[in-house]
Parts: structure tokens; C-alpha cells; sequence
């Protein structure tokens, strides 16, 4: 799965565990790390935004499997479709 195709709720949480782990030791580090897990998930809000067209109902990704109950399948990911974006 390449960076920008990942869900814009696993890139922040990508950044909040990063900023949790390194605690206090370089805050500059720290608001690095936050900012560029927010702007990642900007720009990947803007890719699905921008790839829906006429012919495009529906932008889905799937991050991973959360878990499966007989017939039953939840998957984490992001679904943009048309409604939502404009």
C-alpha cells in the first residue's frame, strides 16, 4: 500500500503514536512529526477528492481486516463517494 493510498485516519494515528513514543525529548521533532501526519492526510483527502468525476461513483481503500463472524467480514478503511465530497 503506498503512503497516499493509506486512510487519512491511519495516517494521524500513524503521527499520534509517533509524538506519544518520543515523549518530551525534542518538541520541535514533535510538531514535525504532527504536522506532516496532518498534511499527509490532507493530501490524501485531496487525491480522493479530486479523483471523483462523472464516471467515478465511489473512492474505497481498504487499510487491513479488522476481524470476521461467520458471513460477517469489518474491514478498517476510507469510502469517499460523491455525496460526501461535494
Amino acid at each position: 500500500m503506498s503512503l497516499l493510498a493509506a486512510p487519512p485516519s491511519a495516517l494521524a494515528l500513524l503521527g499520534a503514536v509517533t509524538c506519544g513514543w518520543s515523549g518530551n525529548g525534542c518538541p520541535r521533532l514533535l510538531y514535525a512529526v504532527a504536522l506532516l501526519a496532518v498534511l499527509l492526510s490532507f493530501m490524501v483527502g485531496l487525491r480522493a477528492f479530486f479523483g471523483l468525476d462523472e464516471t467515478t461513483q465511489l473512492f474505497h481503500q481498504t487499510a487491513f481486516h479488522w476481524f470476521s463472524a461467520g458471513s460477517l467480514r469489518v474491514d478498517m478503511g476510507f469510502t469517499f463517494d460523491r455525496l460526501s465530497g461535494r
